[in-house]
């Protein structure tokens, strides 16, 4: 295992890099305020995006999206926007298969099960960002 350079700010082209896969992970937007804040976003407005998230508290795909949209700024914190809008974005992708258990069972007392595919899809995602920042990131 090699040693990670800890001090080693990452590119612009790499945050890109990191922004669109954190993207395809969180998905696309299912509710009229998703989509509202997919727009938002979108256009780069920066206090509407970061509004909806102090409104919608609760809403993991909107927090991913502000967190997300600090990414095109410099800033001293740039992989902690990047872990948290990552962290979200799994987080709405564990949700979506929970719902999508549910769905598909048609039986929502079947609680166990949406649990367990909603907890293996975090941990993929997970890994699979985790894997992006550090390949990407890379010397």
């Amino acid at each position: 295992m090699q040693a990670i350079e800890l001090t080693k700010e990452p590119t612009t082209e790499q945050i890109a890099q990191i922004r669109e896969a954190i993207i395809e992970v969180l998905g696309e937007p299912d509710t009229l305020e998703r989509e509202q804040a997919h727009e938002l976003y979108s256009r780069g407005d920066y206090q509407g995006i970061k509004r909806m998230s102090a409104i919608y508290l609760g809403d993991s795909y909107i927090k991913c999206l502000g967190y997300l949209i600090g990414t095109f700024k410099p800033s001293p914190a740039m992989y902690t926007l990047i872990a948290e809008s990552a962290r979200a974005a799994v987080d709405r992708a564990a949700e979506r298969a929970f719902d999508t258990k549910i769905i598909e069972d048609g039986n929502i007392d079947n609680r166990v099960m949406a649990d367990r595919a909603a907890t293996i899809e975090r941990e993929s995602k997970l890994l699979y960002l985790g894997a992006v920042v550090n390949k990407v990131t890379e010397a």
